[in-house]
């Protein structure tokens, strides 16, 4: 991630997590990306409002970044105004739009029905199953700390994390709510 601190931490962390989910990366032509005519991504497809409405939260967007991890990946990063949840220096809401990139489900992940569209079925995770959830499993809070929603939609891949070790989100099910910011993105994204 560029500018903002924690930027070195962020990246690790993301790392760490999708290797917890087991995904890997496979390479896609970069001429198909062409013929379809799909936008380049942009932070401010995803807004701040958005993620107040999804998650109850009062947040700020931070710059959004591209790095390339095998393609390129646009991280836009969403902190508390008044942080109580998050961890210092770290957003609580990370959201990538990973283009030409391919993902599998790790062993703890489950499948999330009625969410995303494959172009082709070599192009989901698993056949017609194109969204997993991974909610990190913590016997000491009644909370989750950390959730992961991937969402396979053609040759790309949008990847919500929501990390709040501090306490629950003011939501009633953090899974529900990061299924719907899903939906809410999710057509900002589809292929033409």
């Amino acid at each position: 991630m560029g500018p903002g601190g924690g930027s070195s931490r962020i990246v690790a962390r993301v790392a760490g997590v999708l290797a917890v989910l087991g995904m890997t990366l496979a390479f896609a032509a970069p001429a198909a990306a062409h013929r379809r005519h799909f936008p380049v991504p942009r932070c401010r497809w995803v807004s701040a409002s958005m993620i107040d409405h999804s998650f109850g939260l009062q947040v700020n967007a931070e710059k959004g970044s591209w790095q390339t991890l095998i393609a390129p990946v646009l991280s836009c990063g969403f902190v508390e105004q008044q942080p109580q949840l998050q961890e210092a220096g770290e957003p609580i809401v990370l959201v990538q739009f990973r283009e030409m990139q391919r993902f599998r489900p790790g062993s703890a992940d489950v499948f999330v029905p009625h969410l995303g569209s494959c172009v082709k079925r070599m192009s989901c995770p698993r056949p017609h199953e194109p969204a997993w959830l991974y909610v990190e499993p913590d016997g000491a809070t009644p909370y989750s700390s950390a959730t992961v929603l991937a969402v396979q939609d053609g040759l790309n891949a949008i990847v919500i994390e929501v990390v709040n070790p501090f306490g629950p989100l003011p939501v009633s099910n953090e899974t529900a709510a990061v299924e719907h910011l899903a939906r809410e993105l999710l057509p900002r994204f589809r292929w033409k």
